[in-house]
């Protein structure tokens, strides 16, 4: 058998052409889910919240396991999830303002004002052919079969919200780990190397 590029001759109508490649783009995905997704930037690495870390530019790697040491574990991890809850509180914050401002303003008004309230949200979407395309999405008053704007903004002040206790708990349990010397998640990288 010969491989495309070979210096041996391919017969196309015994093996067609075919070529093998590694879906990198996809491996890191499996990688974040596994390490919990949302990678943040932490010096020149993506880093997880369990400590785990990978390549800044490249899906291709390399992946970098939590270091050894315990404190250092814990540190990287506290980096991660203080800057993980800085983020959220901050959209949070952000949000729960606008609905505030919202709210108060449709008191000044007569007519609804839902109605001229559009938001726009962007996600990644895999195409038949396995490419990633970013789908944009429309929420409007009205609009048949998907919830109106404003909601889509609620829901995502509550899930916000509720990513912002997961945050305080995490940094919690890293806080009280280190003041008993190990934490869940140093135990269970322990038992994994």
């Amino acid at each position: 058998m010969a491989w495309v590029g070979s210096p041996q001759p391919v017969e196309k109508a015994v093996l067609g052409r075919f070529r093998i490649e590694a879906d990198w783009a996809e491996y890191f995905r499996a990688f974040s889910v596994k390490h919990g997704g949302d990678p943040l930037v932490i010096g020149n690495r993506l880093v997880f919240g369990d400590g785990w870390a990978y390549a800044l530019h490249d899906h291709r790697g390399p992946e970098f396991p939590p270091p050894e040491n315990p404190a250092e574990a814990a540190a990287l991890r506290m980096a991660y999830w203080r800057r993980r809850q800085a983020i959220v509180r901050g959209e949070a914050n952000r949000l729960r303002t606008w609905l505030k401002g919202w709210d108060e303003g449709q008191q000044l008004r007569d007519g609804n004002m839902e109605a001229m309230l559009k938001v726009v949200q962007w996600s990644r979407e895999t195409t038949e052919e396995g490419r990633h395309k970013l789908k944009r999405t429309e929420y409007r008053e009205g609009k048949p079969d998907q919830p109106s704007a404003l909601q889509v903004i609620r829901d995502r002040l509550a899930w916000l919200e509720s990513d912002l206790a997961n945050c305080d708990d995490k940094v919690r349990e890293i806080e009280e780990g280190a003041s008993r010397g190990q934490t869940q998640e140093d135990q269970s990288i322990a038992g994994h190397r």
